[in-house]
Formats: structure tokens, C-alpha cells, sequence
């Protein structure tokens, strides 16, 4: 499958989602890896169950402990900041809203996920989970931590 193809919901292609994923915000202490591990969790969701969304909770339980595995040196883990944070990218939504806080989240527990307009991309076009794995990976991993992410995340 080519990283093209035709326009999806309000115009993304397959092309549009891998060039976000490619270029994810990192905010001002360079490598962030918080953002493309929950992003590779649930593209690995997505590819073994079809799953486009989860608890935040479940999310924190599995996350929680590879942020200091594969996280960058000197960062406070935390699953919150992914979860919350994701949404500005347009990749990501959290049901019930904004205004979503660490403790708020914990509280709730609210389903967050792919957007509308990545799902239907992702269902659209076989193979487009294995590319953005890849890419995040490229993009955002040491390529000596890939096999590690791989087999942690059950990745494609």
C-alpha cells in the first residue's frame, strides 16, 4: 500500500495521517516519547482486536510502565500528559469533552481514541496500522529500541 490514496473525512488521506504522526509536537525538552507510545499501544489494539479507543485507566496500567523503559531521561512519567495532550493534535479524542486534568481523568475514566477521521482511514485501508507503526518508530524511537517497543506493545 502507498502512504497516497484517496481523500477521506474533511480530506485526509492516508498520507495526511502519517505526516501528523511523523511530526508530533514535542514541547520544549526535544524527545517526548509519551505521545507515540500511547499512539503505538493502540495501533496495536487496533490490530489485533479492532479497537479505536480505551479507558484511561487501562491506558495508565499499561502505560505507566514503559514511560520510564522507553521514555526519554529526566521526565516524570505519566499517561495523563499523552492522553490530554494528543487531542491538539487531531488525531486523538477524549469522550466527554475538554478541560480533561490528571485527576479528572483518574476520576472518570473516560474512553479516549482515534478520532472519526483516523478510524475511518485505519478501517479504509489495510495495511495503514503496520505503516504508522512504522513511522512513529522511525520517527520518534532509537532504531536499538524498536524490537523492545515491538514486543512490548505486541506491535506489527
Amino acid at each position: 500500500m502507498t502512504a497516497g490514496g484517496a481523500p477521506g473525512l474533511h480530506g485526509w488521506t492516508p498520507a495526511t495521517f502519517l505526516g501528523k504522526l511523523a511530526h508530533l509536537r514535542k514541547g520544549d525538552r526535544g524527545r517526548a516519547p509519551h505521545k507515540p507510545l500511547l499512539l503505538l499501544l493502540l495501533l496495536g489494539d487496533f490490530v489485533r482486536r479492532g479497537r479505536t479507543s480505551i479507558p484511561f485507566r487501562e491506558a495508565r496500567d499499561r502505560l505507566d510502565p514503559l514511560l520510564p523503559r522507553h521514555g526519554a531521561t529526566g521526565m516524570a512519567p505519566s499517561a495523563a500528559d499523552p492522553f490530554i495532550y494528543l487531542a491538539s493534535e487531531g488525531l486523538w479524542a477524549i469522550a466527554g469533552g475538554e478541560g480533561w486534568t490528571p485527576a479528572k481523568l483518574d476520576l472518570l475514566n473516560p474512553q479516549g481514541g482515534f478520532t472519526p477521521e483516523v478510524t475511518a482511514l485505519l478501517h479504509g485501508h489495510p495495511g495503514l496500522a503496520a505503516e504508522a507503526v512504522a513511522t512513529l518508530l522511525r520517527q520518534h524511537f532509537p532504531v536499538a529500541q524498536h524490537d523492545a517497543l515491538r514486543t512490548d506493545l505486541a506491535l506489527p
